[in-house]
């Protein structure tokens, strides 16, 4: 697959992540207005319309993972990646080593557990540490 076909490929991401609630009313076979009035609160769906709903939402989760799979194959022909296979069939970058140290035996620690830490051993030191 070629760079400029990556184009055509985010498009068809967008379109199913940003479905607009009238696409997703149609598909149900619901009016907008009364889909918009159960997110709402303002009435209450059916047992039918509600299965119906949970299928049109398998559907498109199902077109997410055909998609999800495509970007994963593009990405490894560009920067060819170990990847682990996942319970449901996916790939995904292999997680860093448990102990936290890199290959090049430099630690990799991420930024929010970093800042989490110095705010604890400021606390434990008090307010004077945090003033000098």
């Amino acid at each position: 697959m070629a760079e400029r076909d990556v184009a055509p490929l985010v498009a068809r991401v967008s379109e199913v992540v940003a479905a607009r609630l009238e696409e997703v009313a149609a598909e149900a076979g619901v009016s907008y207005h009364t889909l918009y009035a159960w997110g709402r609160g303002r009435r209450n769906a059916s047992a039918r319309h509600l299965l119906r709903l949970a299928q049109v939402v398998r559907e498109r989760a199902a077109l997410l993972e055909q998609l999800a799979g495509e970007l994963e194959a593009h990405a490894a022909e560009l920067a060819p990646v170990r990847v682990k296979a996942g319970a449901n069939g996916s790939t995904r970058r292999a997680r860093p080593p448990a102990d936290g140290v890199r290959g090049d035996g430099v630690r990799a620690v991420a930024p929010a557990a970093g800042l989490a830490a110095a705010g604890r051993a400021r606390a434990v030191e008090g307010p004077a540490a945090i003033q000098g």
